[in-house]
């Protein structure tokens, strides 16, 4: 009887235990930013190839390649890294062929017969040599690179850029916290909780650097200079902070 007594005792104590009013709190929802400059840079550019045969359209590409990385090589000191990865060789036909098409398949003779091939091969350098890219750009456009372009700038690492921004936020919660609990007529107490609203973004992957078949010497005449002025990395965190307030 004493045991179930008490059991009673303890479930009607219970709504008052679980309705104690919680100690106040201040919550700040705060942004921080950083900036960095870029150091890597992403130049694009087509590698092509025309001839009578595949085989020609194919030679033809392998020789610009070669001259193209001999460029660039001679301009960035062999730091940079290369990739390709997708060839394709088309067949060329006249106008006419077209004309009429739908998919359907066509015979290689009369007005849709086979004049030549085209290789094509889309191509990538990228490099930390930031201030060289449009120069570097119109060195491959002289080289025989086909639409070559700037396509992108990044942060190699972006971890310490996120430690500025935390700080940042955290500076602007803990004064916009210590100015509520003043007019309160408190004092800002302890950190209670940091929450991060945001996933950060991953850092950039180091990619080992490009390795040359040969040894080339610069181009000559040199590249035409090209300046470049990047827009600077930001990266931004958005921080709910809670702070205790002291009497």
């Amino acid at each position: 009887m004493h045991r179930l007594l008490l059991a009673i005792g303890l479930l009607s104590a219970w709504p008052a235990l679980a309705q104690a009013p919680s100690p106040p709190a201040i919550v700040i929802t705060a942004t921080g930013e950083a900036q960095a400059p870029p150091d890597r840079v992403i130049v694009s550019f087509s590698l092509r190839g025309e001839g009578a045969t595949s085989d020609q359209a194919v030679r033809q590409l392998s020789e610009t390649e070669r001259a193209v990385r001999a460029g660039a090589q001679g301009l960035l000191g062999g730091e940079g890294v290369w990739r390709a990865a997708n060839l394709s060789v088309s067949e060329v036909r006249a106008k006419t062929c077209d004309a009429d098409n739908y998919g359907r398949p066509r015979l290689s003779s009369g007005d849709c017969a086979v004049l030549g091939y085209v290789a094509l091969m889309p191509t990538n350098l990228e490099t930390s040599r930031v201030k060289d890219a449009g120069t570097l750009a119109g060195l491959i456009a002289r080289l025989g690179g086909a639409d070559a372009r700037v396509t992108g700038f990044s942060l190699h690492d972006t971890a310490s850029l996120r430690g500025q921004a935390i700080t940042a936020a955290l500076t602007t919660a803990s004064e916009e916290a210590r100015q509520i609990a003043e007019a309160s007529g408190g004092r800002l107490g302890p950190l209670l909780r940091v929450e991060d609203a945001q996933s950060g973004r991953a850092p950039f992957a180091a990619a080992p650097p490009m390795v040359a078949r040969e040894v080339f010497s610069p181009p000559s005449p040199p590249p035409v200079p090209v300046e470049v002025s990047p827009t600077p990395i930001e990266v931004s965190v958005r921080l709910t902070v809670t702070y205790g307030i002291a009497p």
